[in-house]
C-alpha cells in the first residue's frame, strides 16, 4: 500500500466538525479534507445568534473558522461589536458546547489572526511575542482565551494566526486584483509596512496538518517565511499581472475612506515568522509571493 493510500485510510478513522465551513476558508477546506480520507461534518450557526448548532455524535476534531467578517466595513462601533463578540461569545458558546458532550473531542483548532501582534514596524516576531496594542490585538487576544477550558480539561487546542491568505476568491486580494489589472495600483501610505501573507494552499495544508501533528499546540503562526513590505507586494502583484504600480494610495486618504480599519489592516504592519511550524517540519508549498500570486490568479509560473 502506497503512503498517499495509507494516509487516506488513517484519517478516515476521524470526524471532523468544521464551524465556517461556506466562508472563505471554508469553501477550500472542507474539500481538500475529504481528499485526505477524512469524515466531515458542518457545524451550522443559529441564525442571529453567536451559538451552534450540536449533535451528540462523536466528532474527534473541530476545527473552528466561523466569525464576523473583519475587513467587512468600515468599523462603526456596531460593527468593533459584532466582531468581538462574534468571536469571543461565540468561541466560548462552542467550547461549552463541546464540553458538555459524552465524548468532547481530542483536538480543538481555532482560526486566528496575526493582529495580535499590532503594528509593529520592523520588529522580528514569533509566537513568543507579546501582544500588540489596538483593536484587532484586543480582539484575538480575547478570543483566543475563550477557548480556555477546554485546555484545561486537556483538549489539544491551536489557534491558527493567519497572515493575509492568498486566493483570488476572497480576503485582500480579490479587493486588490481589479484596481491593479486597471494600472492603478500602488504601495499604501508609506509602503514600509510589512505583510505576512500565507498562499491559500499553505493554509489548508497548515489546518490538515494541525489536525494530526501534536507538535503542533498553541498559538502558531500561519505566515510565510518571506514577508515582504507593502510596496514590494505591491509591485510583485502588479508583475504578475503585467500592470505598473505607480499610483500609491496616500494614507489620509486611506484613513477617510476607512477610519480604524484602513489604519489598523492597510496602514499597519507586522514582521511575522513561521517559528512554530518551521520546528515542526512543515515545508511550504509557496515560500516565495510571485509564486503564491500566480498561483492565486491562474497563472503558471
Amino acid at each position: 500500500m502506497n503512503s498517499v493510500a495509507s494516509t487516506s485510510n488513517l484519517n478516515a478513522s476521524l470526524t471532523v466538525g468544521v464551524t465556517g465551513g461556506s466562508g472563505f476558508v471554508g469553501r477550500a477546506l472542507i474539500p481538500h479534507l475529504r481528499n485526505q480520507g477524512f469524515s466531515i461534518s458542518q457545524i451550522r450557526r443559529i441564525p442571529n445568534r453567536n451559538d451552534f448548532e450540536l449533535a451528540e455524535s462523536a466528532t474527534d476534531v473541530v476545527i473552528h473558522l466561523a466569525g464576523e467578517n473583519i475587513a467587512g466595513g468600515r468599523w462603526t462601533s456596531a460593527k468593533k461589536e459584532r466582531i468581538l463578540t462574534s468571536r469571543v461569545e461565540g468561541t466560548k458558546n462552542l467550547c461549552e458546547k463541546l464540553l458538555s458532550l459524552l465524548k468532547p473531542p481530542r483536538v480543538f483548532i481555532s482560526s486566528s489572526a496575526v493582529g495580535f501582534y499590532g503594528n509593529r514596524g520592523d520588529e522580528a516576531l514569533d509566537e513568543n511575542s507579546p501582544a500588540g496594542d489596538g483593536f484587532l490585538a484586543e480582539v484575538v487576544r480575547q478570543w483566543e482565551a475563550a477557548s480556555s477550558p477546554l485546555e484545561s480539561q486537556g483538549i489539544r487546542v491551536v489557534h491558527l494566526r493567519f497572515g493575509a491568505i492568498l486566493a483570488s476568491n476572497g480576503g485582500m486580494l480579490k479587493k486588490m486584483i481589479l484596481p491593479f489589472s486597471l494600472g492603478l495600483g500602488g504601495r499604501s501610505g508609506s509602503g514600509r509596512q510589512f505583510v505576512s501573507w500565507i498562499s491559500m494552499r499553505d493554509a489548508i495544508e497548515v489546518i490538515s496538518k494541525a489536525i494530526t501533528d501534536e507538535r503542533i499546540v498553541g498559538p502558531v503562526n500561519v505566515v510565510s517565511p518571506q514577508p515582504v513590505r507593502n510596496v514590494e507586494f505591491a509591485k510583485t502583484l502588479a508583475a504578475v499581472l503585467r500592470r505598473p504600480a505607480i499610483i500609491p494610495t496616500p494614507a489620509f486618504l486611506i484613513n477617510a475612506l476607512f477610519g480604524e480599519l484602513g489604519r489598523e489592516l492597510i496602514l499597519s504592519g507586522a514582521k511575522v515568522a513561521p517559528m512554530k511550524l518551521e520546528q515542526a517540519g512543515y515545508v511550504f508549498r509557496h515560500s516565495n509571493l510571485k509564486s503564491a500570486l500566480l498561483e492565486a490568479i491562474g497563472r503558471q509560473v
